[in-house]
């Protein structure tokens, strides 16, 4: 047997109970709050899928950011060595062409590897042993380094006065003066 009951009934029933049952009212509010609750984890629950969906394109984007990334570091290391390469073939032709109109060049080398230095540019005269070492930007300690191998190289040729030059663009001051002090030619072009 069904049993309809009255809405307006049920509602002066509710108030009643609410107005005058305390603990129906704290199972009511409790319900509510609890409601009240899932609904904000629910709408949490969206926002966080909303962001996870925004951070994983972000981390595909990262991801092939990453990979240009690298090419361009594999890229730029590959520009860098051939600039290098341009660099001292340039400084080591000028010097070539400036050491001619002053002497009779017998032999020269270009990337020298004595013992197991390398020397930009080995040219022997007549007289002289010139040893170039190009650098855009030298410091102190490749002073240091080019002495070694003046002196490496004096002992190859005895009897010939070596010459180490340091040839570049960027020569501080102090690299300069050190350098002089040092006997070392240095060439700024």
């Amino acid at each position: 047997m069904t049993s309809t009951i009255d809405i307006d009934e049920l509602e002066k029933k509710i108030l009643y109970l609410l107005e005058h049952d305390q603990n129906f009212r704290r199972m009511v509010m409790d319900y509510l709050e609890l409601e009240g609750i899932l609904e904000r984890l629910d709408n949490i629950e969206k926002i966080l899928k909303r962001h996870n969906e925004i951070l994983s394109k972000i981390s595909d984007i990262l991801e092939e950011h990453m990979g240009q990334l690298v090419e361009l570091r594999r890229l730029q290391e590959i520009m860098k060595v051939e600039l290098s390469a341009l660099t001292e073939s340039f400084y080591a032709k000028v010097f070539l062409d400036d050491l001619l109109t002053r002497e009779e060049i017998i032999r020269k080398y270009r990337n020298y590897r004595i013992d197991d230095l390398d020397i930009d540019l080995l040219v022997e005269t007549t007289n002289k042993v010139y040893i170039v070492e190009v650098m855009v930007k030298p410091k102190i300690r490749h002073v240091g380094d080019l002495i070694v191998k003046r002196d490496l190289v004096s002992r190859r040729y005895p009897g010939k006065e070596v010459v180490a030059v340091l040839a570049g663009a960027y020569i501080g001051d102090d690299v300069e003066e050190y350098a002089c002090s040092k006997g070392i030619v240095v060439c700024r072009y």
